[in-house]
């Protein structure tokens, strides 16, 4: 492949199934779990040694311009595509597909959409299942994703069925199916045709376009229009417009109805860190004992974060324990899933600076 890959991170999420760790005012992915380095911060150290072979680009809300400058200094200004607030991965890919064509991005151009809050292992593994969906996009000018294996029964992840079990390399795509129920969850499992979706994408830009084109409208204009427009506008109204647009997903907008879809199924280790369940696991001594401590007694099945002081547990199981400098969260194990139902009656109860 002649030209550099594009690399788009996309850093724009709130996290918020991590509150109250995770806030409006420090988003998960620029977060420090007694690691030295934040997810954002360990994203780029996965590009490090290959930044000669691409061209490397942050996608973020304008909001989020200091954790970017102090975490990624290296990264110069012009690298950083700030869209006017986090409105969804939907609206935000295509604002920075529309800023890459301004700068001279042509429809041959391959672009590779990467999440920076997920732990990858084995940083040479990775690189290379990048690079086989980026050849897979060119040449077949289609969209390529990377699937994860799946490892358990997972109902918070989207799931990629593809023809037939691969073996090394890309296959077409039959169904991308989002979230499913436990019971479809598990007989996708024993299935052996079905991958988590990872959040990584592999496209040329005028195959991407297209599918926004066709499946997207009334958005393309939007923004086009916006965008021509928006040296007109304070900051204040320029946002107020940008979320006009419908708050969605890439996967649901695009993905779900794309035809030309290929899977490269990747062979490192990889673990969204959406969750406390998920964090803990990948990190499990720093963030249980934190600078606080737990005690429990005739308890089991508990999973706790403590940020200070202590947390003690007698009796119960099967509990998230989460403990904020300034909030306290518990819940049952089996809702983790659902923190954002109950972040959204916390604000319709007043108590939105808690968020």
């Amino acid at each position: 492949m002649n030209k550099k890959v594009k690399v788009l991170l996309m850093a724009g999420g709130r996290g918020s199934r991590l509150w109250p760790k995770s806030r409006r005012s420090l988003p998960k992915q620029f977060m420090f779990f007694n690691q030295q380095k934040s997810l954002f911060q360990q994203t780029l150290d996965l590009l490090q040694p290959h930044r000669d072979q691409i061209e490397l680009f942050v996608l973020a809300p304008r909001e989020f311009a200091p954790f970017v400058a102090a975490q990624a200094p290296e990264i110069s200004g012009d690298r950083v595509i700030y869209e006017p607030a986090a409105h969804g991965t939907s609206a935000g890919l295509l604002f920075a597909l529309l800023e890459l064509e301004e700068r001279g991005a042509g429809l041959d151009d391959v672009v590779a959409v990467l999440p920076t809050d997920a732990y990858v292992g084995n940083a040479q593994q990775f690189w290379g299942c990048l690079m086989d969906a980026a050849h897979t996009a060119k040449t077949r000018d289609a969209i390529a994703m990377l699937g994860v294996t799946p490892t358990y029964p997972a109902t918070g992840y989207g799931y990629i069925r593809v023809e037939k079990p691969p073996g090394a390399q890309a296959v077409p795509v039959e169904q991308f199916v989002e979230k499913p129920t436990r019971e479809r969850a598990e007989r996708f499992l024993n299935d052996g045709r079905y991958f988590w979706n990872c959040g990584i994408f592999v496209f040329t830009t005028g195959a991407v376009r297209r599918l926004y084109e066709q499946q997207q409208e009334a958005m393309v204009q939007h923004l086009v229009a916006l965008r021509k427009r928006q040296s007109q506008f304070t900051s204040h109204q320029l946002t107020e417009r940008y979320q006009q647009l419908p708050k969605s997903t890439f996967e649901f907008d695009v993905i779900e109805h794309a035809q030309n879809l290929y899977m490269v199924p990747a062979v490192f280790e990889w673990t969204d860190l959406g969750t406390w369940s998920a964090l803990l696991s990948r990190t499990p001594s720093a963030p249980r004992s934190g600078s606080g401590s737990v005690f429990g007694l005739e308890s089991e099945n508990n999973l706790v974060y403590c940020e200070n002081g202590l947390v003690g547990l007698y009796g119960v199981r099967d509990l998230l324990v989460v403990q904020g400098k300034d909030a306290v969260f518990v819940c049952h194990r089996d809702k983790e899933q659902d923190i954002k139902k109950f972040l959204s009656e916390l604000a319709d109860a007043g108590f939105r600076d808690y968020l």
